[in-house]
C-alpha cells in the first residue's frame, strides 16, 4: 500500500509542477522520499528485522534536514510538519537501535512499535507531501477556472 501511496503522491506532484513551476519543492521532496523508501524496500527484501531497518535512520535524518532546510527558507506549514515527523522518526530509530544494542536483538513487541511508529509517520509523511502538491493543482484549477473545463467555459462565453 506504501507503494502505491508513493506512486501517488509523486504522479501528484509531477502535476503540480508541469502546472506550478512553484511546485518544484514539494516534487524535489516527492522524490527524495520515494527513492529512500525505494531503497528501504529493497533492503525489506533482502534481510528480516533489524538488518533491514539499517538505512532508515540515514533516510530519515537526510529527509528531516532537507525538511528543516526548506522550512526554514519558506516557512510553510507541511515543511515544518514533515520536520516534525522526520524527527519523530529519528526518535525511532535511537530508540530501537539502542533495544537491539542493549538486547543483542530487539524482541517482538519493541520491533512491532517501532514498525508502527516509523510506518505511521510514512504514511503522514505521504499525505501530506500529496496535499501540498494537490494544494498546487487545485489553486491552478482555480485560477484558470475549472482544471479541465477552462478553455471550454472561455471559449462558451464568446459565443
Amino acid at each position: 500500500m506504501i507503494g502505491l501511496g508513493t506512486a501517488v503522491m509523486v504522479t501528484v506532484c509531477l502535476v503540480a509542477a508541469r502546472l506550478r513551476p512553484a511546485a518544484l519543492e514539494v516534487l524535489a521532496a516527492a522524490i527524495a522520499l520515494a527513492m529512500f523508501a525505494l531503497v528501504s524496500h529493497l533492503a525489506d527484501a533482502l534481510s528480516d528485522l533489524p538488518w533491514s531497518a539499517a538505512t532508515w535512520p540515514v533516510r530519515d535524518l537526510v529527509c528531516g534536514g532537507l525538511a528543516l532546510a526548506m522550512y526554514r527558507r519558506d516557512r510553510a506549514l507541511w515543511k515544518k510538519l514533515l520536520a516534525g515527523l522526520f524527527a519523530l522518526q529519528c526518535g525511532a530509530h535511537v530508540w530501537f537501535w539502542g533495544a537491539v544494542v542493549a538486547e543483542g536483538l530487539a524482541g517482538p513487541a519493541t520491533s512491532a512499535a517501532y514498525l508502527g511508529i516509523v510506518n505511521s509517520a510514512l504514511v503522514l509523511e505521504i499525505i501530506i507531501i500529496t496535499v501540498a502538491g494537490g494544494a498546487y493543482v487545485v489553486s491552478y484549477a482555480r485560477d484558470r477556472g475549472g482544471l479541465f473545463l477552462g478553455d471550454f467555459a472561455r471559449d462558451a462565453g464568446r459565443r
